[in-house]
């Protein structure tokens, strides 16, 4: 009868072990490893030329997760703010992924050449994580 207590006991310890373990592995070990799989990246180019148009370049550089939207949210050139400037897409942009690249067009003013401009863009990963990127640059003339 004495040793039925002790290999309940024991078998009550190699159980206890093995669920902190698993638990151990499942929360902090697993997620350590994955963290290497995911990098949340993008390249964003924007060309504005002096006759009013404007170019928009979007590239997922990241690993594991599609982009799932892209806002031009603020756009200021020279002394000239715009807000939420739209930007009409050359193809259908349902989700970006890893490698994948999309341009657009964007309407804006007639300005001279060499003004400078900026702003930002806020991109939104399929996993709701947002990332703003900033651009600068310098208005150009078409050859």
């Amino acid at each position: 009868m004495k040793d039925m207590g002790v290999t309940s006991t024991s078998l009550l310890l190699i159980v206890a072990i093995s669920v902190i373990a698993i638990a151990t592995i499942w929360n902090i070990i697993i997620p350590w490893i994955c963290r290497y799989f995911i990098r949340l990246d993008v390249k964003v180019t924007v060309v504005i030329y002096s006759d009013g148009e404007g170019v928009i370049a979007v590239e997922n550089t990241g690993l594991g997760v599609s982009i799932a939207s892209v806002e031009l949210v603020n756009l200021k050139i020279g002394n000239l703010e715009m807000t939420a400037v739209a930007i009409s897409w050359h193809r259908d942009f349902d989700l970006l992924k890893p490698g994948e690249s999309i341009s657009g067009s964007i309407e804006v003013p007639k300005v001279a050449p060499t003004t400078a401009y900026s702003g930002h863009v806020k991109v939104v990963w399929e996993n709701d994580q947002v990332r703003v990127v900033l651009f600068s640059g310098f208005v150009t003339s078409r050859n």
